[in-house]
């Protein structure tokens, strides 16, 4: 396995959070220049071929008006929408790679992102919300695959 830390340190991993005694309004003159940059939303119908799902590449402004990639995979009827920020998992891919949740019956918006164990864990062990994490033991920037699916659909069978 490849971890920044050992596995027994991550699962009890809490940084100190050392906000600097202006962190308000840093985040504060950051929200406003985000502002600046309209966000542009963009939904592009992309016909994949699939009856069941209608798929829209997305593309909208972040940080600095950089222009951010995902897909918005709907069924038909509709459930509420899960959002999937990829990681390690993989990069965006097709949209025949991200069928799970849609034939569930839920919307999917997948946002491609990528952040190292260490930063996973510390966002985890601070959420103070319903939360389940589980730890592959082949994980090479698969994230689990199709083992991680059903476990994240239990998950949400839970809460729902």
């Amino acid at each position: 396995m490849f971890f920044d830390l050992p596995l027994e340190k991550l699962q009890t991993y809490l940084p100190a959070r050392n906000e600097p005694p202006d962190v308000k309004a840093f985040w504060q003159r950051t929200l406003n220049e985000a502002r600046r940059f309209p966000l542009n939303a963009q939904f592009e119908a992309t016909d994949t071929g699939l009856q069941l799902v209608e798929t829209f590449d997305v593309t909208f402004k972040g940080y600095n008006g950089q222009a951010i990639k995902d897909w918005l995979i709907l069924p038909r009827p509709r459930l509420p929408c899960i959002v999937e920020y990829i990681g390690y998992g993989g990069g965006r891919g097709l949209p025949i790679d991200w069928l799970l949740w849609s034939n569930a019956g839920y919307a999917h918006f997948v946002m491609d992102e990528v952040c190292p164990p260490s930063t996973v864990f510390a966002a985890y062990n601070h959420y103070a919300g319903p939360k389940q994490i589980k730890v592959w033991p082949y994980n090479h920037h698969e994230g689990g695959e199709s083992f991680q699916s059903v476990e994240k659909m239990k998950f949400l069978q839970k809460l729902f």
